[in-house]
């Protein structure tokens, strides 16, 4: 064979020269097909690892959301697999049960709430209250906004199948907590819980628990201690992880810097727990470590969101207030230089995971004494 393949105007190889290359070739071949045997095998063994891992995440997070399991007797390293992301399956359902119900809601709840709703909405404007004048106010925003909601999913458009859901569970809610009301935002959220637990009373429970957490709470209701803490905790960790993008961003003209506070920069990612930007994928896994980790997580994650945006964040162009308007909307509510859909283009991180490890690396980092 290699006879054959030698070029004519050579002479022919020595017997015992060719004898010996055939050898040669016939053990690299075996090598060769040795090598692929064993890559082959570990692809398998692999392939099998991953399949173990996920049946027994399947049946951990099977069992946390058995109805008839006690979580408070549950290890709570259990918490730590929250990192790798809750199967959708189980999602909604592990949400719920970790997040509790300290505001003691029931499906009475939503109902007593909608039908508060439903009176205000029936009287004529001039028998209205102050507060009803207002709630009316919020009932017409909340129709509005709705469409807002992951519009790629066409489920809270115009016509959508889930469009008057979203609309009563804010409503509701709006109803329920008349001191809180209505705010730009909140209709993402209520959104991604809807995708989750597709019952409005469930949503509209879970809601309004999520929203009475520490964090969030304080960016619906404008509390500025609070909010100002919130971001005194990014300052610090984003001084320490990117220090040239937080001078950038946060520092005088003079200095170099584009001069914005915390508030024009940061408000809206918190108000509405990163819901005007990232991509669904992604702010669920948001959501997965926040639930069972607590609001300190949302900190890393606006720490490893600025940094996966710094380059874009670096190259917008212009005069100052050009260069500053653009950087609030891309950062902010968009659009400049989001993706068609209006999420954050993240094309810097491979994947999902790839973010998870950001926040998780923002969180070893963290200078804020918590």
């Amino acid at each position: 064979m290699l006879s054959r393949t030698r070029p004519s105007w050579l002479p022919p190889k020595d017997p015992k020269e060719e004898k010996r290359h055939l050898t040669e070739y016939q053990k690299i071949m075996k090598a060769s097909i040795e090598a692929e045997k064993k890559r082959e095998e570990r692809n398998k063994q692999h392939q099998c690892t991953n399949d173990a891992t996920r049946d027994s995440l399947h049946r951990v997070w099977t069992y946390y959301t058995e109805p008839t399991t006690d979580i408070a007797i549950i290890d709570r390293r259990v918490n730590s697999l929250c990192w790798r992301g809750i199967p959708s399956k189980f999602r909604g359902s592990a949400w719920k049960r970790a997040v509790g119900n300290p505001l003691g809601l029931a499906a009475k709840s939503y109902d007593l709430a909608s039908q508060r709703v439903a009176e205000i909405k029936s009287k004529s404007p001039t028998n209205l209250t102050d507060l009803e004048k207002r709630m009316t106010a919020w009932f017409r925003d909340i129709e509005g906004d709705a469409e807002t909601a992951f519009p790629e999913l066409s489920l809270f458009s115009k016509h959508g199948p889930q469009r008057e859901d979203l609309i009563k569970v804010c409503e509701a809610y709006a109803s329920y907590r008349s001191d809180v009301g209505y705010v730009y935002g909140m209709q993402l959220v209520a959104a991604l819980i809807l995708l989750q637990l597709p019952d409005p009373a469930d949503a509209f429970m879970l809601l309004a628990n999520c929203l009475n957490k520490a964090l969030p709470l304080a960016f619906q209701t404008g509390d500025i201690v609070a909010t100002s803490r919130t971001f005194a905790k990014v300052h610090s960790t984003l001084s320490t992880k990117f220090p040239r993008l937080h001078d950038y961003l946060f520092n005088d003209q003079d200095q170099g810097g584009l001069g914005f506070s915390a508030e024009e920069l940061l408000e809206p990612m918190f108000r509405t727990l990163f819901a005007n930007g990232l991509d669904l994928d992604k702010l669920c896994r948001v959501w997965d470590i926040w639930i069972f980790e607590g609001d300190h997580c949302l900190i890393q994650t606006a720490v490893a969101l600025l940094g996966a945006l710094q380059h874009q964040i670096f190259d917008v162009q212009g005069d100052f207030q050009l260069r500053r308007r653009n950087v609030q909307e891309m950062i902010g509510w968009g659009p400049f230089n989001r993706t068609n859909s209006g999420y954050w283009e993240l094309s810097a991180l491979k994947d999902e995971e790839s973010f998870v490890e950001e926040i998780r690396a923002a969180g070893k980092l963290d200078c804020t004494g918590r």
